[in-house]
């Protein structure tokens, strides 16, 4: 009840001031980190779902967190598919928090697609590889940024840990 409230109050400030807030359920990743509760682990449908629903609606690395320690408080520590479904979940919080509405692999670039590119730039300074700009906003007003990394990178565990590593650094900054 409170917790709505206050998301709600938020909304309509953020309305007001004509700032529209990312938030992170409109967020896309796809780099191929598939993380699912499996049976045994969670063995109540109903207690999976909420589950399912508590990782989709995490905002910020600290939820993703206290979601972590609740699992394994209940269950025991988390299995692998576990670890990776909380890990998308943390990419899409710092994703959300820096503007970006999508990261994904498309052949040897990760693409992502966010408000503005300054804050992707300086997310990915300093790597090997190379990040551009592709094109001007779309029709949403969304841009395209590549960021080709190291081949290596690419492998989804890695990218997951690079991009958490990046965007919390930025996230860290702001």
């Amino acid at each position: 009840g409170y917790e709505m409230y206050c998301q709600l109050l938020e909304e309509a400030v953020d309305g007001l001031q004509n700032r529209q807030r990312l938030r992170t359920a409109d967020v896309r990743v796809a780099i191929g980190l598939d993380g699912w509760i499996p049976r045994g682990y969670i063995p109540s449908d109903r207690r999976r779902l909420d589950a399912y629903r508590r990782a989709a609606v995490v905002e910020t690395v600290e939820d993703a967190e206290r979601l972590r320690a609740d699992l394994a408080s209940a269950y025991g520590e988390p299995p692998e598919s576990v670890e990776r479904l909380l890990q998308v979940a943390e990419l899409r919080a710092l994703a959300a928090a820096a503007g970006i509405r999508s990261l994904e692999v498309h052949a040897a670039d990760l693409v992502l697609r966010c408000q503005a590119s300054p804050p992707v730039h300086q997310a990915f300074a300093g790597m090997q590889g190379s990040v551009r700009d592709v094109g001007g906003a779309g029709s949403d007003g969304l841009r395209e940024v590549y960021v080709r990394p190291p081949r290596a990178f690419l492998e989804p565990a890695s990218l997951a840990a690079v991009l958490r590593k990046r965007l919390g650094a930025l996230r860290a900054a702001s």
